[in-house]
């Protein structure tokens, strides 16, 4: 394992993080077929069933950040609400320090899984989203998150904008908070969903996956080189950003440097067994940004590779686990080794 990236993971401990996004409640349930009759209609089958809970999206973004050993604050919006208190609970038990405005609905995704005959679960069979009719946050909502924001942003090595599309950006909002942090010399990440990317430009770096670049750009792609090569050059002058990162699932993340011709290129990824790949991209961006607050705060020699080599390596050990979990310092040191 390259000693330098050693290095950067001991010193996340030393970093504050900044997240601003949608937060959402994750919800998994796990069912089995009970042996009981449903006394309310015996044609009807019943269930036994095992809920999990997790903090979601940005929610996720920011506990990412928390495990890996840094600080994180995390701003949003959730509703004045039953799933908003435990979110807010949730948080706390995490570390994670958290700025929430209380304005409409707190948005729920619900995710059913089977269990096969020797207790493994299946493939999650569906997905239940609770955010229809959700409009985007008033412009003082925004004010309240902004202002909250400003005042604490000289503590930051890092900000990170996951966009999922539900209440929390519009152009004009997200161009408010990255105009902050490029006033600040402070490195920040975005993750976007294609129908917004215009609202990032000027940010540090733009990190879509793969299918989300060809909805940005329109068209298919191949997964080779030159294919990956122009569509992150295209992408990086969309946004104006100094580098475009496409993730490309177990393959790997394709690089463009603006800058640098040499630091841009293919960063494959080591593999191991699916289980599911939900939340590897939320893992990416925030081991991504804590890289880049590294480097950005000690001045580090490392480059735009190296730090997705190691991000890579964090999305890559949470995809053996079901659920949005957790990965640790020590876990991707095992699969540094590999």
């Amino acid at each position: 394992m390259d000693e330098r990236i050693k290095d950067v993971l001991e010193r996340f401990k030393k970093l504050r993080v900044a997240v601003v996004g949608d937060i959402m409640f994750d919800r998994y349930v796990v069912k089995t077929k009970s042996k009981r009759e449903n006394p309310e209609n015996k044609d009807i089958p019943m269930f036994n069933g095992v809920e999990t809970l997790y903090t979601g999206a940005a929610a996720y973004v920011a506990r990412i950040a928390v495990s890996l050993g840094a600080k994180s604050d995390l701003y949003g919006v959730v509703g004045d609400d039953l799933y908003g208190k435990e979110l807010e609970k949730m948080c706390r038990q995490s570390g994670i320090n958290y700025f929430f405005v209380h304005d409409g609905k707190t948005i729920v995704k619900e995710r059913h899984y089977d269990v096969r005959d020797n207790g493994e679960p299946e493939k999650y069979r569906e997905r239940v989203d609770y955010s229809e009719g959700q409009k985007k946050i008033s412009s003082e909502t925004q004010n309240k998150i902004f202002r909250e924001l400003e005042g604490r942003v000289k503590g930051y090595d890092v900000f990170v904008l996951p966009d999922y599309d539900k209440r929390i950006f519009t152009e004009e909002f997200a161009q408010r908070i990255i105009r902050l942090a490029n006033s600040e010399n402070i490195p920040l990440i975005v993750d976007p969903k294609p129908k917004n990317i215009n609202f990032f430009r000027g940010c540090t770096v733009v990190c879509p996956n793969l299918k989300e670049a060809e909805e940005i750009v329109g068209g298919q792609h191949n997964l080779n080189l030159n294919d990956l090569c122009s569509l992150s050059l295209k992408i990086q002058r969309i946004v104006d950003s100094k580098y475009a990162i496409i993730t490309c699932g177990e393959e790997g993340a394709y690089v463009y440097d603006r800058d640098n011709c040499q630091n841009s290129g293919m960063i494959f990824s080591e593999t191991q067994e699916k289980v599911d790949v939900t939340g590897a991209g939320d893992v990416f961006s925030a081991t991504l940004a804590l890289g880049f607050g590294h480097k950005n705060s000690h001045n580090s020699d490392l480059t735009i590779l190296d730090l997705v080599k190691l991000a890579n390596s964090a999305a890559a050990t949470v995809v053996g686990k079901k659920g949005t979990v957790n990965v640790d310092v020590e876990e991707i040191k095992r699969f540094l080794k590999r």
